[in-house]
Order: structure tokens, then sequence, then C-alpha cells
């Protein structure tokens, strides 16, 4: 179990061993560095930097540095709280000496591997259907992500009015070019509601390339539902205003030509709809790995 403080160190705790060298500084965030409780008393606890600590400086031992994965770093970070207690638990699963690069690129997968993956096929005016797959960052937004999933599935039948709560047969009805499409089910409530507290989940994944998927509100604080939108360029502006769920990892040439759909005033000019959609299985994650490379989302943290 770790504490963990909004801009400092993982923290884990347990046995003694002397002091050895200073030389190396809290430079950088990712920096490993021992913990104490006064000299001589390094053993098991360690410090995982979130930021650079020139204050730990002939204080703390710097002994490694993270040099795959700070994604991840960054992802704890979103966990930590001013007093240190993680809003959620964070645990080493399994840890030991890795042989070679190939063994950090599988690593690296296997965790992606393990948030749900969906799929939505796309035809453009009456074309045959082309597949995109997105990854939900249920690791970091679990409850939107959930909301998504389930939309994509229609695991949760119909809404109060009865309509289908899934995005299959859905058009999207608002198309800016250069910016993102949009789709939203008409008169449905997802999530139960149709509405959820967004407040619940911060927005801390970065706008920072095209393919992003994020929940557009209708409008007041906590209207997030079922509108969701699809960028196609990064969009900085957006950051900590909307909450971003999910990637596009395999189809980015789909969503190219969908922007070619795209207006000033988002009518789009053609139409452009999920014939169907659902949630991806194991064996057609690894299909999938085989011919795309999965990359780790960037991440930041926002100060309010």
């Amino acid at each position: 179990m770790f504490k963990i403080y909004e801009f400092m160190p993982v923290l884990i705790l347990s046995t003694v061993f002397v002091d050895e060298n200073f030389f190396v500084p809290h430079c950088e965030a990712g920096m490993l560095t021992m913990a104490s409780r006064g000299r001589n008393t390094y053993g098991s606890c360690f410090y995982l930097l979130f930021n650079h600590l020139y204050c730990l400086d002939r204080f703390c031992v710097v002994f490694g540095k993270v040099i795959k994965g700070m994604d991840i770093v960054k992802r704890i970070e979103l966990l930590g709280t001013p007093g240190g207690k993680p809003t959620l638990e964070v645990k080493i699963e399994e840890c030991g000496e890795i042989k070679d690069f190939v063994d950090i690129k599988n690593n690296v997968k296997e965790m992606s591997k393990k948030n749900p993956w969906v799929f939505l096929d796309l035809s453009m005016n009456g074309s045959s259907a082309e597949t995109i797959v997105i990854e939900l960052y249920a690791d970091v937004v679990p409850k939107t992500a959930e909301n998504f999933r389930a939309l994509c599935t229609g695991e949760n039948g119909v809404s109060v009015t009865g309509t289908p709560l899934n995005y299959k047969g859905v058009k999207f009805h608002r198309i800016i070019k250069g910016f993102g499409a949009q789709v939203c089910l008409s008169h449905s409530n997802s999530y139960y509601t149709c509405k959820f507290c967004s407040s619940y989940e911060s927005s801390n994944l970065n706008f920072t390339e095209a393919g992003m998927l994020y929940m557009a509100s209708h409008g007041p604080k906590n209207t997030i539902g079922c509108r969701f939108c699809i960028t196609f360029k990064p969009l900085p502006y957006l950051n900590g205003r909307c909450v971003v769920f999910g990637k596009v990892i395999k189809g980015m040439e789909i969503v190219q030509k969908m922007d070619q759909f795209g207006t000033s005033e988002g009518t789009p000019s053609g139409l452009v709809q999920i014939t169907n959609c659902g949630e991806l299985q194991e064996d057609e994650k690894n299909n999938v790995m085989q011919f795309y490379s999965i990359k780790p989302p960037k991440l930041i943290h926002l100060n309010n």
C-alpha cells in the first residue's frame, strides 16, 4: 500500500541499512529515492517522484529512474491527496528484473489490455462500414468509461422513454471541420438517468492529439450523459473543461475521413452513422495488438 501526496512521492515502509551517498540530485519526475527516519535508517522505504524535489538533496539517496511508463506514474499522481491518503488503492501486483526491451514493450501492451476496448462500425454516405477501436481509460475515469462501454454493448436495454440505450444506428449529428464529431442518443438516458455527476471524476487527461474521446455536457455542471465527441486534432484549450475517457487506437484514417464531412457551423455535409458497436474480447484485443502499436495516454495534473 502507498501514501500518495499531490506533487509528492509515493512512499513504502519497511527495514533498515546505513547511508551510502547523496551524489545524484532529485532533478526530475520519475526519480526513485530512498526515504529514512533519520541518519542510517534506509530500508525498503522509497519514494517515486512526481516532480523535481531539490529539497531532498543531501538528505535522501537517489538510486534509480523510471525509463518506461511515466504515463503510469502520472496516473498514480492523479490518485494523490494533500494528506497522502490515496483516493483509490494502488498496489504492486508483480515485480522483478527485466531482461531486455522486449519485456518492457510487452508489459506496456498488457497494461493497455486491462482497460475495456470497444468498437464502432462507421458508414459514410451509405458506404460499407469501417471499424475504429477505442481504448476506454477505466483506470483513470471508471464511471465515465463504464457509461460509454454499456452504451456500446446495449446491455442496459431501453430508457424510460423506450429508446434503446445503444449507439447502434445513431448518426453523428454535429461534425465541425478541424475540431471533432459529436453523437448523442436522442431523448434517452445513459448511466440510468442520461446524466451523472461529472464532478466525481476529474478531467486530468490531456487533449494532446487527434482521436481523443470526451464527454460533452448539456450546459450546466454535472449533466454528462450519452453525448460524446471524437477530436480531429489536439485541443489544449479544452484541458480541465471536458472529461477525456478514451482514445482511438485503431482506425485513425477513418476519423480523418469523418473530418471531410465537417463544416464550420457543424452541420454534416454527409451521413456518418454507427451501424454497429460493442466491446472487444481478449482474443480480439490480441488480434489488434499484432498490427497496431498501442501507446498509453499522456496525462497532466491540473491546478484549479
